[in-house]
């Protein structure tokens, strides 16, 4: 038996394209946001939190936004 969760959704991701070029630090310059469409994507919950200072959050606490 399938689980009651939504599939066949179209999920938009979002990523920075190639920087441009360098600041005049040197820092490189965030690209362009580049939008990506996938249908068909499963949406669920997650299984359970994720532990405070484990790899999950240190990977999310990295993501520039």
């Amino acid at each position: 038996m399938p689980a009651p969760y939504p599939y066949g959704e179209t999920v938009v991701r979002l990523r920075r394209g190639e920087s441009p070029g360098r600041d005049p630090r040197g820092q490189p310059i965030p690209g362009p946001l580049v939008e990506t469409t996938m249908p068909g994507c499963v949406v669920t919950p997650r299984a359970e939190t994720p532990a405070v200072g484990g790899p999950e959050q240190t990977g999310r606490d990295t993501v520039i936004v």
